[in-house]
Protein backbone atom coordinates (compact mmCIF):
# COMPACT_ATOMS: atom_id res chain seq x y z
CA UNK A 1 0.00 0.00 0.00
CA UNK A 2 1.28 3.20 -1.03
CA UNK A 3 1.92 5.38 1.81
CA UNK A 4 2.03 9.44 1.61
CA UNK A 5 5.72 10.81 1.90
CA UNK A 6 5.19 14.49 2.34
CA UNK A 7 2.68 16.70 3.44
CA UNK A 8 2.74 20.39 3.80
CA UNK A 9 -0.32 22.96 5.26
CA UNK A 10 -1.14 24.78 2.60
CA UNK A 11 -2.76 28.49 3.35
CA UNK A 12 -6.50 29.53 1.97
CA UNK A 13 -6.81 29.32 -1.65
CA UNK A 14 -3.79 26.88 -1.85
CA UNK A 15 -1.22 29.85 -1.37
CA UNK A 16 2.47 28.97 0.03
CA UNK A 17 3.20 32.40 1.47
CA UNK A 18 1.47 35.02 3.79
CA UNK A 19 2.10 38.77 4.25
CA UNK A 20 1.10 40.16 7.62
CA UNK A 21 2.12 43.87 9.17
CA UNK A 22 1.87 44.06 12.86
CA UNK A 23 2.14 48.20 14.04
CA UNK A 24 1.81 49.57 17.68
CA UNK A 25 0.50 52.00 19.72
CA UNK A 26 -2.37 53.67 17.74
CA UNK A 27 -0.65 56.79 16.80
CA UNK A 28 -1.96 59.45 14.19
CA UNK A 29 0.77 58.27 11.61
CA UNK A 30 -1.74 54.83 11.07
CA UNK A 31 -3.31 57.39 9.40
CA UNK A 32 -1.14 57.76 6.12
CA UNK A 33 -0.02 53.72 6.43
CA UNK A 34 -3.32 52.66 6.33
CA UNK A 35 -3.99 54.77 3.26
CA UNK A 36 -0.86 52.49 1.85
CA UNK A 37 -2.23 49.42 2.95
CA UNK A 38 -5.56 50.09 0.87
CA UNK A 39 -3.61 51.07 -1.92
CA UNK A 40 -1.92 47.42 -2.10
CA UNK A 41 -4.64 45.39 -0.56
CA UNK A 42 -2.56 44.48 2.54
CA UNK A 43 -3.81 43.55 5.68
CA UNK A 44 -2.58 44.81 9.27
CA UNK A 45 -2.89 44.11 12.88
CA UNK A 46 -3.02 47.11 14.95
CA UNK A 47 -1.78 46.79 18.44
CA UNK A 48 -3.40 49.65 20.78
CA UNK A 49 -3.55 50.57 24.39
CA UNK A 50 -6.75 51.54 25.60
CA UNK A 51 -5.76 53.29 28.35
CA UNK A 52 -3.76 55.64 26.48
CA UNK A 53 -5.89 57.66 23.93
CA UNK A 54 -5.05 61.68 23.21
CA UNK A 55 -7.98 63.42 24.85
CA UNK A 56 -10.80 63.78 21.86
CA UNK A 57 -10.58 67.51 21.66
CA UNK A 58 -6.79 67.67 21.31
CA UNK A 59 -6.60 68.41 17.31
CA UNK A 60 -3.75 66.14 15.44
CA UNK A 61 -1.15 68.02 15.03
CA UNK A 62 1.46 68.50 12.10
CA UNK A 63 4.21 66.99 13.86
CA UNK A 64 7.02 64.20 13.60
CA UNK A 65 6.39 63.04 16.98
CA UNK A 66 4.60 60.10 18.42
CA UNK A 67 0.69 61.63 19.05
CA UNK A 68 -1.76 58.62 20.26
CA UNK A 69 -4.94 58.79 17.98
CA UNK A 70 -8.20 59.41 20.25
CA UNK A 71 -10.74 56.89 21.10
CA UNK A 72 -13.20 58.54 18.18
CA UNK A 73 -10.09 58.42 15.58
CA UNK A 74 -9.43 55.07 16.37
CA UNK A 75 -13.36 54.05 15.86
CA UNK A 76 -13.33 55.26 12.76
CA UNK A 77 -9.54 54.92 11.38
CA UNK A 78 -9.61 51.01 12.11
CA UNK A 79 -12.82 49.97 11.36
CA UNK A 80 -11.74 48.35 7.83
CA UNK A 81 -11.55 44.89 6.43
CA UNK A 82 -7.90 45.56 6.51
CA UNK A 83 -7.68 45.93 10.27
CA UNK A 84 -7.11 43.42 13.01
CA UNK A 85 -7.53 45.40 16.19
CA UNK A 86 -5.23 43.76 19.37
CA UNK A 87 -4.08 44.32 23.10
CA UNK A 88 -0.56 45.92 24.00
CA UNK A 89 -1.77 46.54 27.32
CA UNK A 90 -3.83 49.16 28.69
CA UNK A 91 -0.87 51.56 29.48
CA UNK A 92 1.26 50.00 27.93
CA UNK A 93 3.46 49.05 31.07
CA UNK A 94 5.77 46.39 31.03
CA UNK A 95 4.51 43.66 32.32
CA UNK A 96 7.61 41.78 33.18
CA UNK A 97 8.60 44.31 36.07
CA UNK A 98 5.18 45.15 37.46
CA UNK A 99 3.30 42.64 40.32
CA UNK A 100 1.38 39.64 38.81
CA UNK A 101 -1.81 41.22 39.79
CA UNK A 102 -1.15 44.12 38.25
CA UNK A 103 -0.09 42.57 35.18
CA UNK A 104 -2.98 40.37 35.24
CA UNK A 105 -5.48 43.59 35.46
CA UNK A 106 -3.42 45.47 32.91
CA UNK A 107 -4.09 42.99 30.45
CA UNK A 108 -7.75 42.31 31.09
CA UNK A 109 -8.69 45.77 31.33
CA UNK A 110 -7.42 46.20 27.86
CA UNK A 111 -9.04 43.39 25.94
CA UNK A 112 -12.76 44.37 27.89
CA UNK A 113 -11.94 47.68 26.56
CA UNK A 114 -11.06 47.50 23.59
CA UNK A 115 -13.62 44.40 22.72
CA UNK A 116 -16.69 47.03 24.60
CA UNK A 117 -14.97 49.55 21.93
CA UNK A 118 -14.67 47.37 18.57
CA UNK A 119 -17.41 45.19 19.09
CA UNK A 120 -15.39 42.12 18.25
CA UNK A 121 -13.59 39.48 20.16
CA UNK A 122 -9.41 40.32 20.84
CA UNK A 123 -7.40 37.75 21.04
CA UNK A 124 -3.73 38.98 19.80
CA UNK A 125 -1.86 40.49 22.07
CA UNK A 126 1.64 43.08 21.31
CA UNK A 127 4.55 42.63 24.34
CA UNK A 128 5.01 46.10 26.00
CA UNK A 129 8.80 46.92 24.94
CA UNK A 130 9.03 43.25 23.69
CA UNK A 131 9.24 42.04 27.28
CA UNK A 132 7.55 38.50 28.40
CA UNK A 133 8.53 35.93 30.91
CA UNK A 134 6.22 32.42 31.52
CA UNK A 135 4.22 34.16 34.00
CA UNK A 136 3.24 36.97 31.36
CA UNK A 137 2.58 34.28 29.42
CA UNK A 138 0.62 32.30 32.03
CA UNK A 139 -1.60 35.52 32.39
CA UNK A 140 -2.46 36.34 29.00
CA UNK A 141 -3.38 32.59 27.88
CA UNK A 142 -5.77 32.97 31.23
CA UNK A 143 -6.92 36.11 29.91
CA UNK A 144 -8.39 34.50 26.58
CA UNK A 145 -5.22 35.33 24.41
CA UNK A 146 -4.13 33.16 22.13
CA UNK A 147 -1.00 35.00 20.32
CA UNK A 148 1.50 37.16 21.60
CA UNK A 149 4.47 39.17 19.30
CA UNK A 150 7.46 40.09 20.74
CA UNK A 151 9.75 42.73 18.94
CA UNK A 152 13.87 40.65 18.25
CA UNK A 153 13.32 40.59 14.14
CA UNK A 154 15.49 37.12 13.25
CA UNK A 155 14.55 37.13 9.26
CA UNK A 156 12.39 33.87 10.03
CA UNK A 157 10.20 33.17 7.46
CA UNK A 158 8.35 30.18 8.48
CA UNK A 159 5.30 29.77 10.87
CA UNK A 160 6.19 30.28 14.47
CA UNK A 161 6.45 26.87 16.76
CA UNK A 162 4.85 28.41 20.45
CA UNK A 163 2.37 31.40 19.30
CA UNK A 164 3.08 33.56 22.56
CA UNK A 165 6.52 33.99 21.87
CA UNK A 166 6.06 35.16 18.12
CA UNK A 167 8.66 36.83 16.53
CA UNK A 168 8.65 39.32 13.25
CA UNK A 169 10.51 38.86 10.55
CA UNK A 170 11.85 42.14 9.87
CA UNK A 171 10.92 45.74 11.17
CA UNK A 172 10.67 48.27 8.95
CA UNK A 173 13.75 49.70 9.49
CA UNK A 174 16.12 47.06 9.26
CA UNK A 175 18.58 48.03 6.78
CA UNK A 176 18.49 44.28 4.79
CA UNK A 177 14.62 44.70 4.72
CA UNK A 178 13.94 44.18 0.94
CA UNK A 179 17.00 41.46 0.98
CA UNK A 180 14.76 39.22 3.48
CA UNK A 181 11.67 40.55 1.58
CA UNK A 182 13.66 38.92 -1.96
CA UNK A 183 14.18 35.37 -0.24
CA UNK A 184 10.86 35.00 1.07
CA UNK A 185 9.08 35.91 -2.71
CA UNK A 186 12.11 33.49 -3.77
CA UNK A 187 11.51 30.56 -0.97
CA UNK A 188 10.01 27.12 -2.14
CA UNK A 189 7.21 24.90 0.20
CA UNK A 190 9.84 22.31 1.48
CA UNK A 191 10.09 20.92 5.13
CA UNK A 192 8.72 23.60 7.47
CA UNK A 193 5.78 24.18 5.52
CA UNK A 194 4.40 27.49 4.66
CA UNK A 195 6.44 30.71 4.27
CA UNK A 196 5.15 34.00 6.43
CA UNK A 197 6.65 37.48 6.61
CA UNK A 198 5.84 39.23 9.12
CA UNK A 199 6.91 43.29 8.83
CA UNK A 200 6.30 45.43 12.49
CA UNK A 201 7.35 49.02 13.65
CA UNK A 202 5.52 52.25 14.88
CA UNK A 203 4.46 54.51 11.32
CA UNK A 204 5.81 57.16 13.63
CA UNK A 205 9.63 56.00 12.55
CA UNK A 206 8.86 57.27 9.53
CA UNK A 207 8.08 60.76 9.94
CA UNK A 208 11.11 60.66 12.39
CA UNK A 209 13.08 59.78 9.70
CA UNK A 210 11.67 60.58 7.22
CA UNK A 211 11.41 57.28 5.23
CA UNK A 212 8.01 56.65 4.37
CA UNK A 213 9.17 55.29 0.81
CA UNK A 214 10.73 52.39 2.69
CA UNK A 215 6.71 51.14 3.50
CA UNK A 216 5.64 52.00 -0.16
CA UNK A 217 8.58 50.37 -1.69
CA UNK A 218 8.13 47.35 0.61
CA UNK A 219 4.36 46.69 -0.17
CA UNK A 220 5.07 47.73 -3.73
CA UNK A 221 7.18 44.86 -4.22
CA UNK A 222 5.37 42.25 -1.95
CA UNK A 223 1.89 42.80 -3.13
CA UNK A 224 -0.51 41.51 -6.17
CA UNK A 225 1.13 38.11 -6.02
CA UNK A 226 -0.76 35.07 -6.59
CA UNK A 227 1.24 32.72 -4.16
CA UNK A 228 0.88 35.20 -1.01
CA UNK A 229 -2.14 35.32 0.95
CA UNK A 230 -2.41 38.86 2.85
CA UNK A 231 -4.05 37.82 6.51
CA UNK A 232 -3.81 39.78 10.17
CA UNK A 233 -2.03 37.78 12.29
CA UNK A 234 -5.01 36.34 13.93
CA UNK A 235 -6.25 35.12 10.57
CA UNK A 236 -2.88 33.06 10.11
CA UNK A 237 -2.89 31.94 13.74
CA UNK A 238 -6.34 30.63 13.12
CA UNK A 239 -5.95 28.88 9.85
CA UNK A 240 -2.44 27.04 11.40
CA UNK A 241 -5.43 26.21 14.33
CA UNK A 242 -7.50 24.44 12.05
CA UNK A 243 -4.61 22.81 10.04
CA UNK A 244 -2.95 21.03 13.43
CA UNK A 245 -7.02 19.71 13.99
CA UNK A 246 -7.44 17.70 11.32
CA UNK A 247 -7.88 13.97 11.96
CA UNK A 248 -6.17 11.15 10.35
CA UNK A 249 -7.22 7.47 9.39
CA UNK A 250 -4.38 5.43 10.89
CA UNK A 251 -3.12 4.63 6.78
CA UNK A 252 -3.63 8.33 5.89
CA UNK A 253 -6.20 7.47 3.35
CA UNK A 254 -9.09 9.07 5.16
CA UNK A 255 -8.69 13.09 6.85
CA UNK A 256 -11.48 14.84 8.54
CA UNK A 257 -11.92 18.52 9.16
CA UNK A 258 -13.12 18.67 12.45
CA UNK A 259 -12.79 22.99 11.75
CA UNK A 260 -15.70 24.93 10.07
CA UNK A 261 -13.45 26.57 8.01
CA UNK A 262 -11.90 24.91 4.87
CA UNK A 263 -8.42 23.60 4.93
CA UNK A 264 -5.74 23.17 1.86
CA UNK A 265 -2.51 21.33 2.42
CA UNK A 266 -0.27 19.78 0.08
CA UNK A 267 0.41 15.48 0.22
CA UNK A 268 3.56 14.68 -2.25
CA UNK A 269 2.99 17.45 -4.65
CA UNK A 270 -1.17 17.36 -4.93
CA UNK A 271 -3.31 19.68 -3.49
CA UNK A 272 -5.50 18.82 -1.64
CA UNK A 273 -8.70 21.35 -0.05
CA UNK A 274 -11.06 19.55 3.41
CA UNK A 275 -14.20 21.93 3.16
CA UNK A 276 -15.31 22.82 7.39
CA UNK A 277 -16.69 19.77 8.89
CA UNK A 278 -16.40 16.84 6.30
CA UNK A 279 -14.11 13.99 5.68
CA UNK A 280 -12.23 12.96 2.12
CA UNK A 281 -10.92 10.06 0.74
CA UNK A 282 -7.42 10.36 -0.99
Amino acid sequence: MKQMKQMYMLYPGGKTHALTLSYDDGVGQDIRLLGYLQKYGVKCTFNICSGAFCPEDQAAPETKEKRKLSRQECLELYNSPLVEIASHAAHHNVLTTVPESVAACEVMEDRIALETMFDRPVRGFAYPCSCHSPEVIDILRYAGFCYARGGSDDHNIRLPKDYMKWMPTCRHRDPELMQVADHFLSAQLRYQGPLLFMLMGHSYEFDQAGNWHVMENFLEKMSGRENVWYATCQEIYDAHEAYKRLIFTADGKKIINPSFADVWLQIDGETYVIPGGKMIRL
